[in-house]
């Protein structure tokens, strides 16, 4: 089986076709483990955060994974690998949130590899690198 959020249930990361298509187990599956890490060690770290909303009635449902027919984002994107999130912080601006990571990103390396900046949400992926985390923009 694989690694399952302690923070987060499946419906915050997929969209509502993709979980009716595959169910709860098989969607757990398309996510990288390291990932799935990093958005629990992110609310631990800065308390209650969103991804997808949908299943409570907001928009977002492609915050997380996405399909590779979904029109949101770059064809390659890390997304569409399960490797990457983005995250709205209810106490802390995404740029608050960049800015402690930063300050601590000795730690952050083990659970992130690259950062957007420059957006008004937190975009974290587990890419491969070869700096410990590395910090584009859009």
């Amino acid at each position: 089986m694989s690694y399952e959020c302690k923070h987060f249930c499946i419906d915050e990361l997929v969209d509502k076709h993709t979980l009716l298509s595959l169910g709860e187990e098989d969607c757990w599956k398309l996510f990288d483990t390291k990932a799935l890490k990093a958005i629990d060690q992110l609310r631990e770290e800065f308390g209650s955060v969103t991804i997808n909303s949908w299943k409570w009635g907001g928009s977002s449902q492609w915050r997380g994974f996405r399909t590779q027919n979904c029109g949101i984002g770059a064809s390659r994107s890390m997304h569409k690998v399960g490797k990457a999130f983005d995250l709205s912080f209810k106490n802390y601006t995404a740029e608050e949130v960049r800015k402690k990571i930063k300050k601590n990103e000795s730690f952050w390396t083990q659970y992130i590899s690259r950062i957007e900046n420059n957006v008004s949400w937190l975009h974290i992926d587990v890419k491969e690198t070869e700096t410990p985390i590395r910090w584009f923009n859009p």
